[in-house]
């Protein structure tokens, strides 16, 4: 089996070659610095053209979630519109037992049921304050300052922050989960009249300092079936919500944004012709490499984070995804599509990261992708021209991440220099 290993060593390289070890595979065959392994942080001058947050996607009422405030952190306001539709009938068993629709019962009684999610909110006790509402609003574009905000009419209230009426009821959240807050018969009666333009309820704190983040509140009724008297009834209603809140922020803005209801993302260009990018080998003076001619082994993007402004840093941890934008002539350029993520940081980034300056940096892994942005254009189908950080998971803030202006990228490379035989 040797003598055919030896034969061809002895005939191509002239007695240069010596039979491996098991356990040294290659071992003596390379020069020690014919492959070399380097690591580079790009600063975002060199690969960059700039960077925009576009806010404004999707709206509060698609939000799984509510958001009561009141002075916090001296600026944030925010409050809650509901409407319930009660339902004119109900099902009940009659004193024979057979099961007939009562068109009419008569509500009693009600409470509303709001859920605290105690880990994204800040205060350790509020009061809840429900009110009648007395004008009549938009749910998909009401705001703090205008009721209605649609293409073409823009109808503000006669109160911004919902113009809110008579109070219905109130409670005190301290401890646990969840705060009920008593609605009155006369209120349910209201509520029920559907030709009634101010039928609903504003959903508030009176107790300065807190931000609550909430689940949707429910709507708990109890009714007394007008076929058997003795026959309580009892329902839970979802509403038609939407919470509003003061400041409202920009459409836009020039620093990286990332999450928020309305959501924010960050949209970055992309200098051409990446592949002909050169960077100097540390610690070899007069050596430079090309970027379009070595092995990328690992790519990240290099996020900073900093303090959101007051009242806005996320209420809960917050992850984030990279993506590739494809423009087009047909769009702009806040509406053009995305495609699947290409990469997504490790683990979430806590809120306490958007609170104060000095937070750890944030590393985004997206080798894949920074392969691409660094070959030449005939070597793949497409080199993406800007590229995009989103929200990751299905969990939605209402705070959002702020990061420095325009990120550094971290690469490690693999080069080997050419070897001439003898």
């Amino acid at each position: 089996m040797k003598r055919w290993w030896w034969t061809l060593c002895a005939a191509l390289f002239a007695g240069a070659c010596t039979q491996d070890s098991p356990t040294e595979a290659g071992s003596g065959l390379l020069p020690p610095d014919a492959i070399r392994t380097f690591e580079f942080v790009i600063g975002p001058e060199r690969y960059l053209q700039w960077d925009t947050a576009f806010g404004l996607y999707s709206a509060t009422s698609e939000a799984d979630y509510t958001l009561i405030a009141n002075d916090y952190e001296g600026v944030l306001n925010s409050r809650v519109l509901l409407r319930y539709s009660i339902p004119r009938t109900i099902s009940v068993l009659d004193t024979l037992g057979v099961l007939r629709t009562d068109s009419m019962p008569a509500y009693f009684a009600g409470d509303l049921r709001v859920l605290i999610d105690t880990i994204a909110s800040t205060a350790p006790s509020a009061t809840l304050d429900l009110y009648r509402t007395t004008e009549d609003w938009d749910r998909q574009t009401a705001t703090w300052q205008l009721r209605v905000d649609s293409t073409g009419v823009q109808l503000p209230w006669s109160q911004p922050g919902g113009s809110p009426g008579a109070l219905i009821g109130s409670n005190t959240w301290e401890e646990g989960d969840t705060v009920l807050v008593a609605v009155d018969s006369l209120t349910i009666a209201d509520w029920a009249d559907t030709t009634s333009v101010t039928r609903g309820a504003v959903l508030g704190s009176s107790t300065p300092g807190t931000r609550l983040r909430t689940v949707l509140p429910t709507l708990r009724l109890r009714a007394r079936s007008s076929l058997n008297p003795d026959t309580v009834v009892e329902m839970t209603l979802a509403p038609g919500r939407t919470f509003i809140y003061e400041p409202e922020q920009p459409d836009s803005i020039g620093v990286p944004r990332v999450g928020g209801t309305p959501a924010w993302r960050t949209v970055l260009r992309l200098r051409e012709r990446l592949d002909t990018l050169t960077v100097a080998c540390p610690g070899i003076p007069g050596c430079t490499l090309r970027l379009g001619d070595v092995s990328i082994n690992y790519g990240a993007l290099l996020l900073q984070p900093m303090p959101s402004p007051p009242g806005f840093a996320p209420e809960l941890p917050l992850n984030i995804a990279l993506h590739a934008l494809l423009p087009s002539d047909l769009l702009p350029l806040i509406r053009s599509p995305l495609t699947p993520a290409l990469g997504l940081i490790r683990g979430t980034i806590p809120p306490s990261s958007f609170m104060a300056p000095g937070a750890p940096i944030v590393e985004l892994p997206a080798t894949e992708f920074v392969r691409v942005l660094f070959s030449a254009p005939n070597d793949v189908d497409f080199v993406p021209t800007h590229m995009a950080l989103l929200p990751a998971g299905s969990t939605r803030t209402f705070g959002f991440g702020t990061f420095a202006e325009m990120p550094s990228l971290r690469i490690i490379v693999t080069t080997s220099r050419e070897l001439q035989l003898p």
